[in-house]
């Protein structure tokens, strides 16, 4: 059982009682400032937290770095920069052209 409450480094028997943030679980920890009782819900909290940030960062691309259309997000996939394959060469010629100018022959 690698996620279980009853054998987990942060619930022991003799020490600060507090109140799980992610289940509300009353558990005892060693630490004053305790905030999960297991560590299957420090990981849910982390997943959340990783969630939101993206929700974030997805809601803040809403236009083309490009060109400036609107771009739809799709919320299962990854956050989209660019509105099509060309505006994404664009950016990538302009970026390299930017580093490395050409030499002539």
């Amino acid at each position: 059982m690698r996620y279980s409450k009853e054998s987990s480094k942060y619930n022991v028997r003799n020490g600060w009682e507090h109140r799980c943030v992610v289940c509300g679980d009353v558990f005892q920890c060693r630490s004053k400032y305790g905030k999960y009782c297991s560590q299957r819900c420090a990981n849910d909290a982390a997943i959340a937290r990783r969630k939101l940030a993206m929700n974030a960062r997805r809601e803040q691309a809403v236009c083309c770095k490009v060109c400036g259309n609107p771009i739809a997000q799709n919320p299962l996939d990854k956050i989209r920069l660019y509105c099509s394959a060309a505006c994404k060469q664009r950016a990538y010629r302009a970026r390299k052209g930017a580093q490395s100018p050409r030499v002539p022959l």
